[in-house]
Order: structure tokens, then C-alpha cells, then sequence
């Protein structure tokens, strides 16, 4: 009979990783549509793809830098203090929203474009960071439906929502999710490793030394792309039919759902 020693040791609480992982998702999907909402609302169809310009040209170096301070600071604490930065841009946004609208959109969209995607990618470096290989794979399914149910009910929600409130009330209930999700994965310390200040190597070597990776790179800018195309054809499509009021802002609820 094998003794208690041989079996593994319990790994910490997945139902927290799976409730995070929905609050974040449904904020991220919440977010694009007040953002798309916002722009076409106080800007013009004819400045998105300069703000797509701009954004892409944002996410880089946010890339490099969150790459750089998850391995210096680790990942929970990274993924805490984008969220809380995320929290405070919503703030902000949501102030500058009665006096400067213009000003408001912008920022609304460059800041969700270029701390988005890259926030999500550090929460999900926690599972990696507290589980061992074998309790990860048990877990990703949990954390994974955590998100896609997460997902649904942010966009569902901001459709319900976006007649009887506007984009204003709806930045501030962006920026409260964002603050409770960085107090609660702040708390979470069981099972953090000890991070060393190693430098890390640019990604830019990495491709420059394998030709799977630059393929793999060259397809993601091909698709990235055409991706931006279309993305710009629908929503000036969709302003045109809808105008820039709340069904707009349903459409896109709904649009980034259905991508999510």
C-alpha cells in the first residue's frame, strides 16, 4: 500500500482563479463595447484607424514592459497593479466624460486597446505560477469556463444596461470590477514562488534566430491585419445604421460576446 508521503500535495483553490478569470473577461468584453460606443459617439468613423494605428503602436512596448515586470515582480502583483491602473483610467475617464468628452473617448480607447489584452495575459500567468503542471491541466478547464461564462455575462449585461444608463455609469462599474479583481488577487499569496531580477531577453532576438517563430510571427501580422480591415468595416457599417446612440453600444455588446 503506498504510504500518505507519495501522494501529492494540495494545490491552492481553483474556484477563486475561475471567478477572477469571469470578472476579468466580462470587464475586458464590457470595456471594448463602451469603448467602440464612446469613440464613434464623440470622435468620427474617419479617426478609428489612426486610433487602431496609435493603439497598436501602445501595446508594444506595454507588452515588453508587463514581459519584463512579471519576471522581476511576479505575476500576481503585476496583474494587481495593471488592474488597479485600469481602475483609476476608468475613473478618469468616466470625470472627463461631462467637460472633455473628445478627450474621454480617446483615452477610454487607447487605454482599454493597450492594457486589455495584455492584463488578461498576466492574470492567466498566475495558474502557471501557482499550480504544478498536473494541477494546471485539472484546473484550466474550471479557469477557462470561469472565463467564457464571465464573458457572456459582461457583454449580456451591458446590452441589458446600455439604454437605461449610457457609457458613464457604465465606466465607473468598469473601474469597480477592475479595483475588487486587483484587492482580490492581491490577497492571494498561497503557492507564490520567489522572483529573481534576471534580465530578460528582448523577443526581437528570439525571431531573429528561428524561422518558425518569424513564420508564426509573419502569419500573426498577416491575420492581425486583415483582422483590423474588417474590424473597421463592421463598426463604421454599424455606426451608419445605428447611429451613436444605445443600440450601437448593444450591437458592439453584443459583437465582442460572440469574438470573445
Amino acid at each position: 500500500m503506498p504510504s500518505s508521503d507519495s501522494q501529492p500535495a494540495p494545490g491552492p483553490p481553483v474556484l477563486p482563479f475561475s471567478l477572477l478569470a469571469g470578472a476579468l473577461v466580462a470587464q475586458q468584453v464590457g470595456s471594448k463595447a463602451v469603448r467602440d460606443a464612446l469613440f464613434f459617439a464623440q470622435i468620427s468613423a474617419e479617426l478609428l484607424p489612426r486610433a487602431m494605428m496609435l493603439g497598436a503602436v501602445l501595446s508594444a512596448p506595454m507588452v515588453l514592459l508587463a514581459s519584463m515586470a512579471l519576471t522581476r515582480w511576479g505575476p500576481r502583483r503585476v496583474a494587481a497593479g495593471m488592474l488597479a491602473s485600469s481602475g483609476a483610467l476608468f475613473v478618469l475617464e468616466w470625470s472627463l466624460l461631462s467637460n472633455r468628452p473628445a478627450l474621454a473617448a480617446w483615452l477610454a480607447y487607447l487605454h482599454v486597446v493597450s492594457l486589455g489584452s495584455t492584463t488578461i495575459s498576466a492574470f492567466f500567468s498566475n495558474v502557471a505560477e501557482r499550480f504544478d503542471p498536473h494541477a494546471a491541466r485539472r484546473a484550466s478547464g474550471q479557469i477557462v469556463s470561469g472565463a467564457a461564462i464571465g464573458g457572456a455575462l459582461g457583454g449580456l449585461s451591458v446590452s441589458a444596461l446600455a439604454r437605461q444608463l449610457g457609457a458613464g455609469p457604465l465606466l465607473l462599474g468598469l473601474a469597480l470590477i477592475n479595483l475588487l479583481a486587483a484587492l482580490a488577487l492581491a490577497r492571494l499569496r498561497a503557492g507564490e514562488t520567489a522572483h529573481t531580477t534576471a534580465p530578460v531577453a528582448l523577443p526581437f532576438a528570439r525571431l531573429a534566430g528561428s524561422a518558425y517563430l518569424r513564420s508564426i510571427a509573419y502569419l500573426v501580422a498577416l491575420t492581425g491585419f486583415t483582422g483590423a480591415l474588417l474590424d473597421y468595416n463592421f463598426k463604421t457599417q454599424a455606426a451608419l445604421e445605428l447611429g451613436h446612440g444605445a443600440e450601437l453600444l448593444q450591437l458592439f455588446a453584443m459583437f465582442h460576446t460572440g469574438t470573445a
